[in-house]
């Protein structure tokens, strides 16, 4: 059994997956198993690896019902004590990660591990430290591909699907219910601005699903729910309008 297994999901996207590629396969350390869950890209992104010689591979490529069905399909699969989900274009903050968190655990076994992320932004890297695990009452308090967690206990949690943009979300929330915590003090991933939770395609309908977490995962009730969304429904609108002002506050700029 491996120590970590790594779950890509990706489709059509055969730039971000060799950056992610690149950053997987300079890890030092080499305990880990890469499970690649592509939705049947016809880009040229299975011939690129197969092309990969390493035996720590594991392949799956098929249409599935999006994002978080992918992921399940390689949590399902992960043999390794831990999972972490670093998906197309995401690359870990180093090629020490692994060796770095492995040196934490030691003979620990906390059923979730956390860091910081740095935000990759035009031109600009952006640190983005963790927050107080309390804080996931408001938000996820670290990004989803900087969290590993304890394999057994997340394929018995799993990715509720019923909410299609926040399931990492309410994953993470209900991995947190009597779970013990490690954070290790360093970046864990770099993670790609402007996907869409950050856009405003779907913004009704994720902020209907936000609302809904509020209420039915924390169980706030209807008031604190009301503020808490106002307050986060607001926090959205602020870092689009005034998006200097919003990284002055929330992060620490990470010059190249």
């Amino acid at each position: 059994m491996p120590l970590f297994s790594i779950v890509t999901v990706t489709y059509k996207n055969l730039a971000g997956l060799k950056r992610t590629a690149e950053s997987v396969l300079n890890q030092v350390h080499s305990d880990y198993e890469w499970l690649i869950i592509d939705g049947g890209s016809q880009d040229g992104t299975l011939q690129y690896l197969e092309s990969i010689d390493n035996d720590f591979i594991n392949i799956v490529s098929e249409p599935d019902g999006g994002i978080f069905d992918a992921m399940q399909k390689g949590l399902n699969r992960s043999r390794g004590k831990y999972v972490i989900f670093m998906n197309a274009g995401d690359m870990f903050a180093g090629s020490e990660v692994l060796a770095k968190v492995r040196d934490a655990i030691g003979t620990s076994e906390p059923d979730i591990v956390y860091g910081d992320a740095i935000e990759e932004g035009v031109g600009s890297h952006y640190l983005k430290p963790a927050r107080a695990p309390a804080a996931n009452r408001y938000v996820l308090f670290t990004h989803h591909q900087a969290i590993f967690y304890r394999t057994a206990r997340a394929r018995a949690v799993g990715y509720d699907q019923s909410y299609r943009w926040s399931a990492d979300w309410v994953f993470t929330i209900r991995m947190m219910v009597g779970a013990t915590l490690l954070q290790v003090p360093i970046p864990i991933c770099v993670f790609e601005r402007g996907g869409v939770s950050q856009g405003d395609r779907h913004r009704r309908a994720m902020n209907a699903e936000l609302f809904r977490i509020y209420l039915s995962e924390h169980r706030h009730g209807w008031f604190k729910s009301c503020l808490f969304w106002l307050a986060k429904v607001g926090t959205n609108r602020a870092r689009k309008v005034f998006p200097n002002l919003y990284d002055k506050v929330r992060y620490k700029k990470k010059h190249q």
